[in-house]
């Protein structure tokens, strides 16, 4: 009897030793591990390990997770899932580690805390723990806010869980802004190689849409906003297509929930913007062979329409050129502007073109940061004078 007692007991000894060992992650390789000189990340996180022990699991589907940007909630999964650039989850916590449960393998993500930019995660897909605040960063109550820098082409990413020290809670944080901005387009709005410093090729690391127009112009005018961008993508063309058209453009996208799912229809009465800012053209014209100005010209009002059977006739849209094209595509879009205003319809153009000078560029000719800048200062006037914001 006592040989079998005894035996328990190193059965159990050994089952709380496994148990222990794997709620510790090595996390050697996290966020920001960079070989390339002509481009820098704001990184604390490495060589941590990371001990769950003392800590415990928060669904972030708790109402005190916010998001903004199109996140698809899965409450069977209890995680969420989303890949369109520039989504944010905020919350806060009372104190102590934070630790997020994310499955991704090439996305990246800006961590701000208490409104400073803290660290940046470059996921892997050997690592599903990543830790947002360590033991000794933070001991009072900390604003967390996690905005994905990379865009849909990099695939879906699902969080699944925060877990935050015994003893601590998630509470109330300030909710998004009633004003709202949506953005619709391709590269320019993704950020693509924004921060990269030329000569480069783009990457997961040298994109960062936080740091483009659109969040730029919500800042500025403190709204919130939702982002459905991919690179290459055009009105009626993608880039470098063989033909005049493509069967995948930018507007078969605009009622998915996640880019890369056709079978996650976005619910459009959820959030209503108080304007769409459309930026796409660039793609259709900037290899050859070009659409024809009416096989252009239709696609563009097909796709006004499309906005409009999503949000109502009396949507503002914004239609913007440049500043990575000239005409013919942005004469084409100024003509389309002139027959839709001329129609009783909310729809403003907005010039770009040629406001970008050489010390504007990133990787592969597309503006990098500065040059960002300069597309939201060239649109806020123009919003500015023309917006009615519904609260």
């Amino acid at each position: 009897m006592s040989k079998s007692i005894f035996l328990i007991k190193i059965l159990f000894l050994l089952s709380f030793s496994l148990l222990s060992f794997s709620f510790t992650i090595n996390m050697d390789s996290l966020t920001g591990k960079n070989n390339n000189n002509n481009y820098n990340k704001n990184n604390n996180n490495n060589n941590l390990i990371i001990n769950l022990r003392d800590t415990y699991r928060v669904s972030v589907l708790d109402q005190n997770v916010i998001t903004s940007g199109r996140v698809e909630r899965n409450y069977k999964t209890d995680c969420m899932r989303f890949d369109w650039s520039g989504v944010n989850i905020e919350f806060n916590v009372t104190g102590g580690q934070v630790v997020i449960e994310l499955y991704d393998d090439q996305n990246e993500y800006n961590i701000f805390l208490n409104g400073t930019l803290n660290s940046i995660i470059s996921t892997q897909n050997t690592i599903n723990f990543y830790q947002i605040i360590g033991n000794n960063m933070f001991f009072g109550q900390t604003n967390v806010l996690i905005t994905k820098r990379t865009e849909a082409s990099f695939g879906i990413s699902s969080l699944c869980a925060i877990y935050i020290d015994i003893g601590q809670n998630l509470i109330p944080t300030r909710p998004f802004s009633n004003r709202k901005l949506e953005f619709f387009g391709d590269s320019l709005t993704c950020g693509y190689g924004n921060e990269g410093i030329p000569p480069c090729s783009f990457s997961a690391q040298t994109e960062n849409n936080y740091q483009t127009y659109g969040p730029m112009l919500a800042r500025a005018f403190n709204a919130s906003y939702s982002i459905e961008a991919w690179s290459g993508k055009g009105v009626v063309r993608n880039y470098g297509a063989p033909t005049q058209t493509s069967p995948d453009p930018m507007p078969i996208y605009f009622n998915r929930t996640l880019a890369n799912d056709p079978n996650s229809i976005w619910n459009f009465s959820s959030w209503v913007p108080d304007a769409v800012v459309i930026n796409l053209g660039t793609n259709d014209f900037t290899t050859q062979p070009n659409p024809s100005q009416q096989l252009f010209q239709d696609g563009y009002t097909n796709m006004l329409e499309q906005i409009r059977g999503a949000y109502g006739k009396s949507i503002l849209i914004y239609a913007v050129c440049g500043p990575a094209i000239n005409d013919p595509c942005c004469m084409y879009i100024q003509q389309v502007v002139k027959q839709q205003s001329s129609m009783g319809y909310r729809v403003v153009y907005i010039d770009m073109q040629n406001i970008l000078t050489n010390n504007d560029y990133g990787c592969d000719g597309h503006p990098n940061v500065q040059g960002q800048q300069k597309m939201s200062n060239a649109a806020y006037p123009v919003i500015a004078n023309t917006i009615v914001w519904s609260n």
